[in-house]
C-alpha cells in the first residue's frame, strides 16, 4: 500500500520544486516509505505564509482524508522576522 502525502506550500508556484522532492527523500529513505506519492497542494492557491495558516483548518480538513499525511511547508523569504 503506497502512502499518499501532500504538501502546503507558502508559494506553492515556486517552492513547490524544492519542498516535494525533500519531502519525497524523508519518506522514501528516512521513513522507509518506498511507495510514498507526493503531491504539492496548488488548490486552493496559497500566497504568503499568512495565506498558508489562515487556511490550515480548510487544508487539513480537505487533504487529510485523501492521504496519509498533509505537510505544511514555509520558507524563510517571507515576513515573519521583523526587523528591529
Amino acid at each position: 500500500m503506497s502512502t499518499r502525502v501532500f504538501v502546503a506550500c507558502e508559494d506553492p508556484q515556486l517552492d513547490q520544486h524544492i519542498a516535494v522532492p525533500v519531502v519525497q527523500a524523508l519518506f522514501r529513505q528516512g521513513l522507509g516509505k518506498r511507495q510514498a506519492r507526493v503531491q504539492a497542494i496548488t488548490n486552493p492557491r496559497i500566497r504568503g505564509v499568512e495565506d498558508l495558516l489562515a487556511n490550515l483548518p480548510s487544508l487539513v480538513r480537505r487533504y487529510a482524508p485523501l492521504g496519509s499525511c498533509v505537510v505544511f511547508a514555509a520558507d524563510l523569504d517571507c515576513a515573519l522576522v521583523s526587523s528591529a
